[in-house]
């Protein structure tokens, strides 16, 4: 900056001086030029600065937490907190030989295979027991290789034994127990458990305290997925494909005209393009008779999945990934409490028919590659078929089990996401005049009222991109302050405009939308190395909303203050950056374009299979070893 210093120039320049005249003389314009002073301004310490917004406490994960992992005694259930279910007969599930009569897979393709699950009673998980089997990460290459072969054994299809469907063990595989999760033993050691999942059905959840609740919701789902007749004074549900409801990418692209088999979605999507893409409300049905159904069924879901997640993974994965959710503020659906998922898929698909056909690429054995490891898809099988008939058995093919309930019209399962599965449509022995008939004749209650399809899935995941928030989220429209792209030709669809059905209704939609305010302009304000004259959540709390009734209704408290709690909040990140790594090291890498490639490789009939195996052939599970052959180290590509 250049400027006149008056206070070292002759008192004769002086910036009241007669002689500084407008316009200038001759003789003041030669007098003037020498008395101007060049200083250069101030600066800031550039590394002193960094320090110093480097001490500031931020809401968020950061990035550089070091992880710790928990004590033994720690995230333990008490014996009060305890499922007082009875514990299961079978303690060890040995995986049946191959006999050699048994089908082979085809050409180029392998059968899945389990190790051998021991009944391990522990705390750690709040059923009491839990299913172990070791799992050793120098075997990861080999079971990668084996993933991108496997195919589900013959004997998961339907079998019809004298007019009714039985139970056909497969061969190196494991059938999985109702209502006790299933683990590895990372490196075979039992305190570095990784839950593999498990399955619950109304059966297993009969000695549970939250029995009650959890029918309630699971019949409220289905109400609202496949309508229901008018009870009282409420009017009638009508079935979800009353309305027309969109597919998303998922979906095959040649369904039967007037069909609506197929895939949708419910809650957030991931818009593709834009860089890393966008986390924004899905695109559906923007009627308001559609939003309050379709808000009510992700509210019960929400309330499914919180119920049932506690059952299924550790207390450490359970409350270090709730933690995790508070911390990021994570957009979920169904309410302001975490659920640890972000999205809600509805598969739909008829009875007889391959679920391949109904739901292509989610039909067939796949991994979902953008799943967030540490989480758990939650899956809500929903069936109308009579007595007796077959639900399709779901297959985990990394750990070699697979899931097979008869008789019962509705199915919670948990699996990681990341890993391949696959599901086998469900079926019944009636011919399709027979099935039209029951259906006419049944007077089905509410919870089994059909629609035209007789398989429901729903599938709820987390989506690592919107729980990392390493992507774009669409929260509000654009303000053109902050960090905003200029404004897109094609307008997005965000959470304040589009999310409140969502999100859970008015009240968890304000919340969240507050905490999403009032964490950015506290995280912005540290980045500035700019103080507060006021608490943070104080002002949380003097943000209002007013609610149905007309009353101005304050925000909830923060969940957890940046400042006076640092220090649970370290180690609460560094307890789940041990998680999320530990999963990272357990995953297998496999991206959807190039397991479809290298599945058809496999078709040909000129494969050479020593190509990607390096020439070893993959090694196999064995009853001595009980390991189990699975994944990929980070980085590696699925095709080599």
């Amino acid at each position: 900056m250049s400027a006149l210093d008056w206070s070292k120039t002759d008192v004769s320049l002086h910036k009241d001086s007669p002689w500084l005249t407008v316009p200038p003389t001759e003789q003041a314009l030669r007098d003037f030029r020498p008395h101007v002073i060049f200083q250069p301004s101030e600066v800031r310490d550039s590394a002193a600065f960094a320090a110093d917004v480097g001490k500031r406490l931020l809401f968020g994960h950061p990035n550089d937490v070091k992880p710790i992992k928990p004590g033994p005694d720690e995230y333990m259930y008490t014996s009060a907190e305890l499922s007082t279910a009875p514990p299961t007969v079978d303690t060890v599930l040995i995986p049946p030989a191959a006999q050699p009569d048994d089908p082979l897979p085809p050409k180029n393709f392998l059968h899945p295979r389990a190790g051998i699950f021991t009944l391990k009673k522990t705390n750690a998980y709040q059923r009491g027991y839990v299913y172990t089997t070791p799992y050793f990460l120098d075997t990861k290459q080999q079971d990668h290789h084996r993933m991108l072969r496997v195919v589900p054994p013959p004997q998961l299809s339907p079998t019809v034994v004298n007019g009714q469907y039985k139970h056909i063990k497969v061969p190196e595989c494991v059938q999985m127990v109702p209502g006790v999760p299933f683990a590895f033993e990372i490196e075979g050691k039992p305190d570095d458990l990784h839950t593999i999942g498990a399955v619950h059905t109304f059966e297993s959840l009969r000695h549970e305290p939250d029995f009650w609740p959890i029918l309630e919701d699971t019949i409220l789902v289905a109400k609202g997925l496949r309508g229901c007749r008018p009870v009282g004074n409420t009017d009638e549900v009508f079935p979800i494909t009353h309305y027309p409801i969109k597919t998303n990418d998922r979906s095959p692209a040649n369904v039967a005209e007037g069909s609506k088999a197929g895939s949708y979605n419910l809650a957030s999507t991931l818009l593709k393009g834009n860089g890393p893409g966008v986390v924004l409300p899905a695109a559906q049905v923007d009627t308001p008779e559609f939003a309050a159904q379709n808000s009510t069924v992700l509210q019960c879901l929400c309330h499914l999945r919180r119920r049932l997640l506690r059952k299924t993974v550790s207390k450490y994965e359970y409350e270090t990934t709730e933690w995790n959710s508070e911390d990021m503020n994570v957009v979920g659906f169904g309410g302001l409490e975490p659920n640890n998922a972000t999205s809600c898929q509805l598969n739909l698909s008829p009875i007889w028919q391959l679920l391949s056909k109904a739901l292509g690429f989610t039909g067939s054995p796949h991994p979902d590659v953008k799943d967030d490891e540490p989480r758990r898809t939650y899956f809500l099988l929903l069936l109308s078929l009579p007595p007796g008939s077959d639900a399709g058995a779901f297959l985990l093919a990394r750990a070699g089990i697979y899931i097979r309930e008869l008789n019962t019209w509705a199915i919670h399962m948990f699996f990681d996401g990341t890993d391949i599965h696959t599901g086998i449509g469900a079926t019944t022995t009636l011919s399709v005049p027979e099935f039209q008939a029951w259906i006419q004749s049944s007077g089905l209650e509410a919870a089994w009222k059909l629609s035209e399809l007789g398989r429901i899935g729903v599938v709820q995941y987390a989506m690592r991109s919107a729980h990392n928030r390493d992507t774009y989220m669409s929260m509000t429209p654009s303000m053109r302050f902050g960090n905003y792209a200029p404004e897109a030709s094609v307008k997005l669809r965000d959470f304040a405009t589009h999310g409140q059905e969502i999100l859970g209704g008015q009240e968890p939609w304000a919340n969240r939308m507050g905490r999403e305010i009032v964490y950015n302009f506290w995280n912005q304000l540290q980045l500035c190395n700019l103080d507060l004259g006021v608490d943070v959540g104080e002002i949380l709390q003097s943000i209002t909303f007013k609610n149905r009734a007309g009353e101005q209704v304050s925000l909830k408290p923060l969940p957890f203050h940046p400042v006076k709690d640092a220090e649970m909040i370290a180690l609460k990140r560094s307890h789940y950056e041990y998680l999320r790594q530990r999963c990272k090291r357990m995953r297998i890498y496999i991206e959807k374009h190039q397991f479809l490639q290298f599945r058809e490789r496999l078709r040909n009939k000129d494969y050479n299979p020593t190509e990607d195996l390096d020439g070893t052939e993959p090694r196999g599970n064995t009853l001595e070893s009980c390991s189990i052959n699975t994944a990929k180290v980070e980085g590696d590509t699925a095709l080599t």
